[in-house]
């Protein structure tokens, strides 16, 4: 999870400034340190960071085990029918693109919004303004930037490439 701990120990592994580094952590607020990042990081030190934040990619034995116990299943059989059987170990939300790219998809929905489905987000948060189901803000919801998500992506990453 990009938690603060995780992304101050990325940053310093990307070399970071530690004033830099001071400046995007601030108070400590993940909506805040996600939005500094997106204002004084580039893309790719951004994704660096993020992805190497992933969770449950050595932690969580169970899936671990699953993916690549798949992957060896399914060697060699067509990616489309891969993806299709992903369902058969808790992978759902996987989209294979026309140009053989992957979409996952995955959150918690409540009140026609979706929410942030990271464990280390304490309060609905909003994915992100551009994946509201109903474009139904309010003032008191807060909104997680969409680069939080390369944090989840690099999970997903992890995990398929072990399944495919």
């Amino acid at each position: 999870m990009a938690s603060i701990n995780g992304i101050t120990k990325r940053l310093r592994e990307n070399n970071s400034d530690e004033k830099l580094i001071e400046e995007i952590i601030g108070n400590g607020d993940i909506v805040n340190v996600i939005e500094r990042m997106d204002e004084l990081l580039d893309h790719d030190t951004k994704y660096r960071v993020l992805d190497a934040c992933a969770c449950c990619t050595k932690t969580s034995k169970d899936r671990d085990k699953k993916c690549k116990e798949y992957g060896k299943t399914m060697a060699d059989k067509p990616l489309e029918e891969k993806v299709k059987g992903l369902g058969s170990i808790n992978f759902w939300g996987v989209t294979l693109n026309d140009e053989k790219t992957l979409t996952v998809s995955f959150c918690w929905v409540i009140d026609g919004k979706r929410n942030c489905s990271c464990g280390s987000i304490k309060a609905p948060i909003i994915s992100s303004k551009i994946l509201l189901k109903n474009k139904n803000l309010t003032v008191d919801d807060r909104v997680m930037p969409l680069s939080y998500c390369f944090c989840c992506a690099g999970h997903f990453r992890y995990h398929l490439q072990n399944a495919l």
